[in-house]
């Protein structure tokens, strides 16, 4: 077994502190997308609720560090080799996806990220195949047909008929 070194407190702090920054410059940007009429149908509603949650749960997690001592073992390590890799997995799929929204859609470039950070997570091929086909039809079906909001159709749904 490997040596871990435990994560302090301070530690905690000051990545959430860092991390809370790079939010309120998130949401800074996004305030300068258009809202929409009404509130929160343009392109900068979402990443402007994004935005602000994301400053919200930061700044509590700043100010509010939770005790490293009440944890076991495995939490409160910094990441072995393999917690390193599913980091840069999860990164390069969160960059992925971004990057292949507009060319596959949104419904489809869901479907995908979400298989495979079902398996980052340890989940089943069958597991992960269905719970993301649920989800990425729940999603579409939230914001396409109860929220009349447009999704980036993509090269492949704008040759199906039915989208």
């Amino acid at each position: 077994m490997q040596a871990t070194t435990r994560v302090t407190s301070r530690q905690v702090r000051i990545a959430s502190g860092i991390i809370t920054a790079i939010g309120a410059f998130y949401t800074w940007q996004a305030l300068k997308l258009p809202a929409g009429d009404p509130l929160g149908s343009g392109k900068g509603g979402v990443p402007i609720i994004v935005g602000i949650l994301w400053v919200i749960f930061g700044a509590l997690v700043t100010v509010r560090t939770p005790k490293m001592s009440v944890y076991d073992e495995e939490v409160g390590t910094w990441p072995d080799a393999e917690g390193k890799k599913r980091l840069v997995l999860t990164l390069a799929l969160c960059v992925g996806f971004v990057a292949l929204m507009n060319t596959l859609g949104m419904t489809l470039t869901s479907f995908i990220f979400m298989i495979f950070m079902a398996r980052i997570c340890e989940a089943s091929w069958r597991k992960a195949i269905i719970a993301s086909l649920i989800t990425s039809i729940c999603v579409w079906l939230l914001f396409v047909h109860f929220l009349q909001l447009s999704l980036p159709a993509g090269i492949i749904s704008s040759m199906l008929p039915w989208v």
